[in-house]
């Protein structure tokens, strides 16, 4: 039957004979020729493909030599330079399976199976019946993924001299058609190892040899395996010596009394030592980890020199939360290396070591193979680790804002540049250089008494950010501002306002009249500002202007530290208080139209973040003020707080956090009032908070948006505070007033707090390439305090694609740096 076959297709030479590379048995065996050659439909497409790829130019010399270029590159490792060379073929012509399957393998080796995985089904698409690029290249997927196990043990038996029926079979099961190209080599070169099957090992590539007469590699190969028979039959006594059990140090099982000198040690064999370290595994995986260890042991005390059950039994023990269990797991990997320096137990000790985070102990690890005798394993691995170290190197760049010096470490690796996580700094590095504009409108309310400690501030924040370069950018801030207390007369009750400015000093018909005009305690201008973002560094300067009584400057200098996996960011800044209008701009006394109040808070704020699990995170703040201002006396300020968040719920797109948050404050003196020399500023002696909030975030593509529910509870307290603090003349005028000679007045203080709601919403949406829009909202309620606050912001980048942050980022009004 196949001499029929062979027959029939010889009559196509006349058409066939351009295909040079492929001569005719070639195409028969490739093709399980039987079946095909038969079928009169399958010979005609058989005819009509090779008529057209056989076509004159349907290969370019400038494909070819990238091929050649890109082979090169692919047999020294420099697996991005063999790509970049396939992909100008590519462009040349899109169709060309060979430069398909080298697509295929290249991203293979660098360990990107689910990418060769689509090289692939680009190739079994293809309209060829002669795919052996397909092939080729689904045999190293195959030993590189489901098969990768059995590979590895079959290499193990064949140098051990196990019995090589067994490991023959073993071998050829792996493949469900007979190897070509790479997977050819690995199996042939196995197969040699066998004396009985060392000549149909290299009668096969004689064969393909013949096939495939430009595949230099075949040829290469037969050179390898071609010893005499005395010299394979010498190698195999040696490996065939019983392995003798050596005590192993790390082995804690109980052992029998030794031996007598005269009895030889037990030995076991490959399959009796790989069911017992398999045994292991199952009993550590059900959660018998000390049973399961103590079989690993002995399966590692049988065959000593076997690099894969010393790997089970190491990454069982790395497992462990006990450190000295990991230091174990790193010494019975190292002892492997004086009982085997063979290029598995080189590969499986690196693999231990990147586990625990050893990169560079495991890239050692690697360069003691010669890179000839590198697996497909072994060169991922190296690209691997390469390109985490890589990755590290420009994260903490980044990290720490040295982005020029970021710039020239990416390119000064072009190797990597195609990978994602660098093609995602390149573009936020060119975002960098350009200008960007953000806009809001901002309104929030804190409910308090007409006039005095109401407040209503409309803002509308206007920043445009100029890059010089990408490590510095010029801002700068005009924030429209108006604050708007209401006024006097609209206070429910008279008497209410004796507690602002000096009023407290009228007789009852001075006040009626003074409250009766209007007065109204609103104030509007803009906050002007500009700054510089200089690396890590962060400088800005600027100040109120328009009709506000007190138009002190703010300002600050904040500096980000990278600390490995933490961080700590560091303000040095001098910025207005928040609270009232008092507090922030300060206010006119009615009665003599003298200024009090503008509140600065004047100090050092830390910020350090710290990972503490793979899903949970601690903030730690701690601030130090000191607050002084128009007219009001100094105050010192402590803040100190805790924040644990852990993620509860995560996919790509979204996640749920839970948290508690401890918040202690302090100040020196009582500044909470309203008369003339008091703060207008929430300032008790000691307060004290516990909140529990739950977060959602998530981000689309076009979507990014967080949510946060959150309750409490806080208890204070406040002394109590000077009615007038540093200038007791006017309580000597109060004192006149109500004719009597009392000591100097306060406000009474006292305990406080009670339990706390809040909710929290931001979103925003990309409603183009350069324009984002977003909202915010907040409101939280808890005793004598209920702010709302709520904004509409747009973001626009006219040079460059809009980037969502997640979780969206509002914009901050200057006022409330």
């Amino acid at each position: 039957m196949m001499g029929n076959a062979l027959l029939r297709l010889s009559k196509l030479s006349t058409w066939v004979s351009p295909l040079s590379w492929l001569p005719l048995s070639g195409l028969a065996l490739l093709l399980n020729t039987e079946p095909l050659l038969a079928s009169p439909g399958k010979m005609g497409a058989l005819k009509e493909w090779i008529q057209k790829v056989a076509a004159p130019g349907r290969e370019s010399a400038d494909v070819r030599a990238l091929i050649s270029k890109g082979v090169y590159w692919y047999e020294r490792y420099r697996f991005d330079l063999a790509g970049q060379s396939f992909s100008k073929a590519l462009l040349l012509e899109p169709g060309n399976t060979e430069v398909l399957k080298w697509h295929g393998l290249t991203d293979l080796a660098k360990g990107d199976v689910v990418t060769a995985g689509i090289w692939l089904e680009r190739l079994e698409k293809s309209d060829s019946p002669l795919n052996i690029h397909a092939i080729e290249l689904r045999q190293m997927l195959r030993v590189s993924t489901t098969k990768r196990q059995a590979m590895a043990e079959v290499r193990y038996m064949s140098e051990t001299a196990a019995t090589s029926d067994k490991w023959v079979a073993q071998l050829k099961s792996i493949f469900d058609q007979e190897p070509i190209g790479l997977a050819a080599q690995e199996y042939y070169t196995l197969l040699a190892r066998s004396p009985a099957h060392r000549d149909e090992a290299r009668g096969k590539l004689q064969m393909l040899a013949r096939r495939f007469p430009n595949e230099k590699r075949y040829k290469d190969m037969l050179a390898k395996i071609s010893p005499a028979p005395e010299k394979q039959e010498v190698a195999a006594q040696k490996k065939a010596a019983p392995v003798q059990v050596k005590p192993d140090v790390t082995a804690q099982v109980t052992t029998p009394e030794p031996e007598p000198t005269s009895v030889e040690p037990p030995t076991i064999g490959f399959a009796e030592a790989q069911a017992l370290s398999q045994q292991g595994l199952d009993l550590a995986q059900k959660g018998q980890v000390e049973e399961g260890i103590a079989l690993m042991r002995q399966a590692v005390l049988y065959l000593p020199d076997y690099p894969w059950f010393r790997y089970d039994l190491a990454i069982t023990l790395n497992a462990s939360t006990d450190p000295a269990e990991r230091t174990l797991a790193a010494q019975v990997m190292k002892e492997g290396l004086e009982f085997n320096q063979d290029p598995d137990m080189y590969f499986a000790n690196a693999l231990v070591a990147s586990q625990q985070d050893r990169n560079q102990d495991a890239l050692n690890l690697l360069q003691q193979v010669p890179r000839e005798d590198w697996s497909l394993s072994m060169a991922q691995m190296d690209g691997r680790l390469r390109y985490s170290n890589h990755l590290d190197e420009v994260n903490t760049l980044n990290q720490s804002g040295s982005y020029n010096e970021l710039n020239q470490k990416i390119r000064a690796r072009p190797e990597f540049r195609a990978e994602a996580e660098i093609m995602a700094l390149e573009e936020s590095l060119k975002q960098r250089m350009k200008p960007t504009l953000d806009m809001a409108y901002d309104n929030s309310v804190i409910s308090g008494s007409q006039g005095i400690s109401n407040i209503a501030t409309r803002e509308i924040p206007l920043e445009v950010r100029l890059p010089l370069d990408l490590s510095n950018t010029l801002f700068f801030r005009a924030d429209q501002m108006r604050l708007d207390a209401g006024d006097l007369r609209d206070n429910a009750n008279i008497n209410n306002t004796r507690d602002f400015g000096k009023l407290d000093t009228l007789t009852d018909e001075q006040l009626a009249q003074q409250v009766g005009q209007s007065t109204p305690n609103n104030y509007s201008g803009y906050m002007l500002g500009m700054g510089l973002t200089r690396g890590a560094y962060r400088f800005d300067l600027g100040r109120p202007v328009g009709d506000f009584p007190v138009q002190s400057w703010v300002g600050g200098v904040q500096y980000k530290m990278d600390l490995g996996e933490a961080s700590l960011r560091i303000d040095l800044a001098r910025r207005m208080v928040g609270g009232s209008v008092l507090s922030r701009v300060g206010a006119v006394d009615p009665v003599t139209g003298e200024v009090w109040g503008g509140a600065r808070r004047n100090g050092l704020t830390a910020v350090y973040y710290q990972p503490l699990q793979l899903k949970m995170d601690f903030v730690g703040i701690a601030r130090l003020n000191r607050i002084t201002g128009e007219n009001i006396p100094s105050n010192n300020e402590v803040n100190l707080q805790g924040i644990l968040s852990r993620t509860v719920y995560a996919n790509k797109t979204q996640k749920v956090e839970v948290g508690a948050s401890l918040f202690l404050w302090s100040f020196s003196r009582n500044m909470s009032f309203y008369t003339f020399g008091q703060g207008g500023y929430f300032s008790p002696q000691a307060f004290g908070s516990l909140t529990l909030p739950i977060t959602w975030t998530g981000k689309t593509d076009q979507w990014s948006w967080s949510t946060q529910l959150s309750i409490g509870a806080s208890e204070s307290r406040s002394d109590d505070a000077l009615r007038y603090p540093g200038f007791e003349a006017v309580d000597a005028q109060v004192q006149a007033r109500n004719g009597t000679a009392d000591p100097l007045l306060t406000f009474t203080g006292g305990p406080g707090g009670g339990t706390s709601t809040g909710i929290k919403i931001q979103v925003e949406r990309k409603l183009s390439d350069q324009v984002s829009m977003g909202g915010f909202a907040q409101i939280d309620r808890s005793e004598g305090f209920n702010p709302d606050l709520l904004q509409i912001f747009l973001r626009w980048t006219p040079e460059a694609q809009v980037q969502l942050n997640s979780p969206p980022e509002p914009v901050t009004p200057y006022s409330r740096f």
